[in-house]
């Protein structure tokens, strides 16, 4: 009976390594993902600002045009690329409001990229650098956004 015990034992010990192993690669493909996807307009960039809105917050829809604005300035940066996140709402809705940013929006039906970044309000923004490291965020990372694609004086 106790060779029994010790024989679940060790392979409940394993299992359990095994699923903490398989979280720990989770939470680096999600650091990747963002700082750095194939096709991405942060790829090969020195930062990457990610603007993350939800489709019902009224202040994300008013951001809209000012978040378009900065891909269009930003299209011709050499060190800075931005990547649009739609979360927090249904797949069609979250679908549609990342079309109205083309190649630079993206949907997070599944919350990851929420979690990643410890999303708390909307709109929110990010500037990451080459590893994925939160650099700036909240205002801070907005107003250092506008600055940079002159929008805002300095």
């Amino acid at each position: 009976m106790n060779q029994l015990m010790s024989l679940l034992l060790i392979f409940f010990f394993i299992l359990g390594a095994v699923k903490w192993k398989g979280n720990q690669d989770h939470a680096f493909s999600a650091q990747r993902e963002i700082s750095s996807a194939s096709s991405s307009p942060c790829e090969g960039k020195n930062f990457c600002a990610v603007i993350y809105l939800a489709p019902w917050c009224p202040h994300c829809r008013d951001a809209i045009g000012e978040t378009q604005t900065l891909i269009t300035k930003s299209a011709g940066a050499s060190n800075v690329g931005i990547r649009v996140v739609v979360g927090a709402g249904n797949e069609k809705t979250n679908f549609e409001m990342a079309q109205e940013f083309r190649s630079n929006g993206e949907t997070d039906n599944d919350s990851r990229v929420a979690r990643k970044l410890a999303v708390q309000g909307f709109p929110s923004y990010f500037v990451l650098d080459k590893e994925g490291s939160i650099v700036l965020s909240g205002q801070e990372a907005h107003e250092w956004l506008l600055q940079k694609f002159g929008l805002m004086a300095i």
